[in-house]
């Protein structure tokens, strides 16, 4: 009789402590629950974790994340054709693991206050179409510390004025004070929005009242105007021996004439 007296005390001490370990800890962001498992989406896991839908609401976006700055790396990076073969999405945490997968020397970031993220769309995509850019919109650490999360995208170029494609891009990101201990991916792949109402000479747009006036300025300014305008030497002779230029991408299409050259005719031809 007298357990069975202590029997609810018992009950009761038992709920307590189970109901204190179940609200213990914090509450994974709906992005996160993947990273519960570190081997799925821990910073060595199989692809980090990616999810491979749209970055919104129903993919785990996180509002209140922490946006960090991308900062882009000067001059050129060679990377081997090997290493962009197929899809990389990488957020490199150390100088080793960088080398290690791109076969680059660091190319100049500093790992004891930033890390590297890495993407390329892979070379031997079939989908690919001229003037394409692998691209890294945003790089956000998750309200609650735990994930870094970062949004891709392949940019395809459209009917837009021609491009050098980009196959991959490297940022660094300041490395944050308490390194998050998952990754996860989201994508956000698109096609680039081309201004209406432009037409392209070389790469660079021209509105129709622009264009009549560069082309004004391409047959009227004289060699002081140009020379004052940066167009110089071999581009100066030609644009002055091509006289009269029927039309705009007459310029355009002659032999050592450029978009560098056309963007200067651009601005050349705000007063005439």
């Amino acid at each position: 009789m007298r357990w069975s007296r202590r029997l609810p005390l018992v009950a009761w001490l038992l709920a307590a402590l189970l109901a204190g370990c179940a609200v213990e800890g914090e509450r994974p962001d709906p992005g996160e629950v993947a990273g519960a498992d570190p081997a799925l989406d821990g910073p060595d896991g199989p692809g980090d974790g990616s999810d491979d839908g749209t970055d919104g609401a129903s993919s785990g976006k996180d509002d209140s994340a922490l946006a960090l700055p991308l900062r882009f790396l000067p001059g050129e990076l060679v990377v081997p054709s090997a290493a962009i073969q197929h899809e990389v999405r990488k957020v490199f945490r150390s100088a080793a693991a960088l080398e290690a997968a791109l076969g680059v020397p660091n190319p100049g970031i500093d790992f004891s206050r930033e890390w590297a993220v890495f993407y390329t769309p892979g070379m031997a995509r079939p989908d690919l179409l001229p003037g394409f850019w692998a691209r890294i919109d945003t790089v956000r650490v998750s309200s609650t510390g735990l994930t870094i999360m970062v949004t891709t995208s392949l940019e395809q170029n459209g009917a837009c004025a021609a491009r050098r494609a980009r196959p991959f891009v490297l940022v660094a990101v300041p490395r944050p004070e308490t390194p998050p201990p998952y990754t996860r991916f989201y994508r956000a792949d698109r096609t680039r929005a081309c201004p209406g109402g432009v037409t392209y000479h070389d790469g660079v747009p021209f509105t129709p009242a622009e264009e009549a006036a560069a082309l004004r300025a391409a047959n009227l300014a004289t060699p002081g105007e140009l020379h004052a305008a940066g167009i110089t030497g071999a581009q100066a002779s030609i644009v002055t021996g091509g006289r009269t230029w029927p039309r705009l991408a007459a310029v355009a299409g002659t032999a050592g004439i450029g978009s560098a050259t056309m963007t200067k005719l651009r601005a050349l031809g705000a007063p005439f």
